[in-house]
């Protein structure tokens, strides 16, 4: 692997920029500074895969709009708004943290549609649950169990 401490990249190969670490890394044996790099990379990578997971949690609460909007009449406007405003994780966290129980959770289950709930498709799938604490998850479990969701 080569190490450059000059020029215009660092470690061209591994797609690491001089200008924002040359500062960083100059000082260290070369040993070091890959440590460093690599370390680095990790963790872009680690935030890539979050963002990506994040995009994908995204895409589920925007499929629970359209279902419950085709498959209940329910046209979930102030959700849809949310969504926009803040994100699918952010929306969740809002609705999941306010003790009040939010007009959706409400309609669908008359719907008979629990599954669509928010609460429903973090809990049914342990891939979202890296994104909420275990107090947001647990919410989530109370509301659905009170409803019957688990009968």
């Amino acid at each position: 692997m080569r190490i450059a401490l000059s020029g215009n990249t660092l470690g061209q190969d591994n797609g690491f920029r001089c200008s924002t670490l040359k500062p960083l890394i100059l000082g260290f044996t070369p040993r070091v500074a890959i440590i460093i790099l690599y370390t680095l990379k990790i963790r872009e990578m680690n935030s890539m895969a979050d963002n990506t997971l994040e995009a994908s949690f995204d895409a589920e609460m925007y499929a629970i709009y359209t279902n419950a909007q085709r498959e209940c009449g329910y046209n979930a406007t102030y959700f849809y708004r949310m969504l926009g405003e803040y994100g699918g994780v952010a929306t969740a966290k809002r609705l999941l943290n306010n003790d009040k129980l939010h007009d959706g959770f409400t309609r669908l289950w008359e719907c008979g549609r629990l599954d669509l709930t928010v609460e429903a498709v973090i809990w049914d799938n342990p891939r979202w649950h890296s994104l909420f604490n275990e107090g947001e998850l647990q919410t989530a479990q109370n509301r659905l169990d009170e409803l019957g969701y688990f009968r």
